[in-house]
């Protein structure tokens, strides 16, 4: 890979991680449902929703190729909405 699409790749997960994290406050109100069953399924689905959007549009990027600095930008990215949102 080339420096601009390790960087368009880098922007990309923190970014994607502060979405997630927004994602996941508004997720949090469907886990507090006393159903085991419908708390499973509304992880799975959360999961996999999560999950397949990243890979597709990282695939537009770099053709799907996942490195250790995606997943590290990704927690960056949470972290960092987190404390955004903390204030």
């Amino acid at each position: 890979m080339n420096l601009k699409v390790q960087v368009l790749t880098i922007i990309f997960s923190v970014l994607y991680g502060g979405f997630a994290y927004i994602f996941f406050l508004l997720y949090k109100k469907l886990l507090l449902n006393k159903n085991i069953l419908k708390r499973i399924i509304y992880n799975l689905v959360f999961i996999f929703i999560l999950f397949s959007l990243y890979f597709v549009c990282i695939k537009y990027i770099n053709y799907a190729i996942i490195t250790i600095y995606s997943y590290l930008s990704i927690i960056i990215g949470i972290f960092t909405m987190k404390r955004i949102t903390k204030n």
